[in-house]
């Protein structure tokens, strides 16, 4: 029997231990991944942006889908996860979510062409050419089928804890969730700006797009929480929330929008992303052509003069 105050960990309490942390969620979820064909990376780093010292991350996956007949052509989906193993609910206030256009701006891409000319438009306005270019997303029209452009969405957050020496529950922010937020916001914006730098010296004449999704999955109980005319609360359990979170990046405000699923719904959420990547596969085939002209002025554009 271990003595009341040894400093030895029993087998039980180790066990107890691990089980309550997110250890064992974060191989199940990459074992997951692995099944499901994306090339996965554990415990992965990056720079904070603070202090620049190397910062772990629980997961990063990427799944490439290349376009047929269309040889260096592809799109690439990459998720970038944190896993939380939750002992008490976190509870999400949802409510109705912007225009579909307006939530498309929280969709997070980089690599060629990251704009494209709308030929089309030239005939009904005057503008110059340059004044015709449109965001890659907003040319494919991913307003009309990402699944950030549907559903509520959440601003605010809590989790749930006792007040010490009492039996009054109290709702607050948990540190390690909100350090989960803003760690993937970051992670986020090291890989954009990464990517930029990769592809902006590029000669590859080739579609090359790699969209980011921040991602927590949850080992606990998900809460939506709405609230309702009379000033009361709506409690519903949920397996899959949009939370949007705003935070300074490079002394500018910059929106992200995080997927927060339950551990059981991520395979129906990772189809979700394969439908989105396939409909994005179909829409840049339909407009290739255009695709192929922005290819060369984007690389034109991020050239040396010498090099074109």
């Amino acid at each position: 029997m271990k003595e009341k105050n040894s400093d030895n960990i029993t087998l039980t309490e180790a066990k107890s231990a691990l089980l309550r942390s997110g250890y064992l969620l974060e191989g199940r979820v990459e074992q997951l991944l692995l099944e499901k064909d994306y090339y996965v990376e554990a415990n992965a780093v990056y720079p904070d942006p603070s202090t620049q010292k190397s910062r772990e991350f629980d997961l990063q996956a990427s799944k490439s889908h290349a376009l047929e007949g269309k040889f260096g052509n592809w799109v690439k989906s990459n998720l970038v996860i944190e896993c939380v193993n939750n002992p008490q609910p976190i509870a999400f206030i949802t409510k109705k979510a912007p225009s579909p256009e307006r939530l498309s701006e929280n969709i997070k891409f980089n690599g060629v062409p990251t704009s494209i000319r709308d030929t089309k438009l030239l005939t009904f306005s005057n503008r110059s050419k340059d004044d015709l270019r449109l965001s890659t997303d907003d040319f494919l029209e991913m307003s009309t089928y990402h699944h950030y452009c549907s559903g509520k969405v959440a601003t605010q957050f809590c989790s749930f804890t006792k007040k010490k020496n009492q039996d009054e529950w109290m709702a607050s922010h948990d540190d390690t969730h909100f350090e989960s937020f803003q760690k993937l916001c970051d992670v986020i914006d090291y890989f954009l700006t990464k990517t930029k730098d990769d592809w902006s010296f590029s000669s590859l004449r080739a579609v090359s797009l790699q969209f980011f999704y921040p991602l927590i999955v949850v080992q606990g109980e998900l809460l939506e929480v709405r609230v309702n005319k009379k000033r009361g609360l709506a409690f519903q359990k949920a397996k899959h929330i949009q939370f949007t979170r705003t935070t300074i990046q490079k002394t500018e405000p910059t929106t992200y929008q995080i997927d927060i699923v339950a551990e059981s719904y991520l395979p129906e959420y990772l189809k979700i992303i394969d439908e989105e990547m396939l409909e994005t596969i179909k829409r840049i085939k339909n407009n290739i052509d255009a695709m192929n002209i922005a290819i060369e002025e984007n690389i034109k554009a991020s050239l040396p003069i010498a090099f074109i």
